[in-house]
């Protein structure tokens, strides 16, 4: 790969001929943190491809556009190209950005789009020059941490300790849950059972009122 600077589509299109490149990888990610790919032919790989984009529907994406909303192109970012180690044929990777095909505008939820406005705003704010992003492998607190310690303890596999520690959190919610849901049966009983007792105090009451209006009507009458 060479430098940032020098790189162009027709750089990336003449890499892609030298390396036997059969398919390219379109990739991009979502405000999860989610990787999502499209593989096209190395044969759409063209400079007005660099330019025009290619569609995908962005109402298949979580927490993006609505289905009335969701045509979006994906213009690939000719710096970004790297050859896929992990493909069973010579593939080609490619970070996209997100754009509107009407307005050609990025989209404001690309996660890309949100960390160069994070970059530009750092640097016009004087705070710092530069600013690096990056996922954690190592969550404080987490499952993954005591995934790598228990893996460091046992000798097992980190993928095992992190299943472990996964099914641990999700029955102690289960029976949180199971408790909470006990308590709610338990004070719609206790609900039921006062309304079954007040019930008869209400009739007595009532009874005792009428009687005692009959009374006082009936001593009115005599006197």
């Amino acid at each position: 790969m060479q430098l940032t600077s020098e790189v162009n589509a027709s750089t990336v299109i003449e890499f892609a001929q030298q390396q036997g490149v059969q398919m390219f990888d379109l990739r991009f990610s979502d405000l999860h943190g989610l990787w999502h790919h499209v593989s096209y032919p190395v044969s759409r790989l063209t400079e007005d491809a660099f330019r025009a984009g290619f569609g995908m529907d962005g109402s298949s994406i979580r927490g993006w556009a609505a289905i009335h909303e969701s045509d979006m192109l994906l213009i690939p970012d000719p710096t970004t190209y790297v050859l896929d180690p992990f493909s069973e044929v010579p593939t080609l990777g490619l970070i996209a950005d997100v754009i509107d095909p009407v307005t050609r505008q990025r989209y404001d939820r690309d996660p890309r789009y949100i960390a160069g406005k994070a970059e530009m705003y750092l640097a016009s704010s004087g705070i710092a020059d530069a600013a690096m992003f990056g996922a954690e492998a190592v969550q404080r607190g987490g499952c993954r941490r005591h995934a790598f310690e228990g893996a460091l303890r046992s000798g097992s596999c980190v993928s095992h300790q992190t299943r472990r520690c996964h099914r641990r959190r999700i029955q102690s919610r289960v029976k949180a849950l199971r408790q909470s849901r006990i308590g709610v049966l338990e004070a719609e009983a206790d609900g039921v059972r006062n309304q079954r007792r007040r019930g008869p105090q209400r009739i007595r009451s009532w009874r005792a009122g009428a009687s005692r209006g009959r009374r006082q009507g009936a001593k009115r009458s005599v006197g």
